[in-house]
């Protein structure tokens, strides 16, 4: 499913956006909490600063500046960081089988 452009709530909990395209959207308002976003087109999403314990297993991060957000706990096995900048912080984070560069 396409999402660009669809009107989204200020608070998105307990969501499931596997395979969801939401690419370039600006999501720094909205509060995302216990979302899955498996298989999600993100390229250049911007995404708000707490995204901690977000399921990004095989989605497409590719050009997300990461480097202001809370990751704490996100996992991101097999998910395409190519172009991601990541903070320094990454605790608890899983980047099993990620593609980076």
């Amino acid at each position: 499913a396409n999402l660009t452009s669809v009107q989204l709530p200020t608070v998105i909990a307990n969501c499931n956006f596997t395979g969801v395209d939401l690419s370039s959207r600006d999501l720094r308002s909205n509060n995302v909490q216990r979302c899955n976003f498996t298989n999600a087109n993100l390229t250049g999403v911007q995404l708000p600063t707490d995204i901690s314990h977000l399921e990004f297993t095989g989605a497409n991060l590719t050009g997300v500046d990461l480097r202001s957000n809370d990751v704490q706990g996100c996992k991101f096995t097999n998910a395409n960081l190519i172009s991601v900048q990541l903070p320094t912080n990454t605790v608890g984070c899983i980047f099993t089988g990620a593609m980076r560069s």
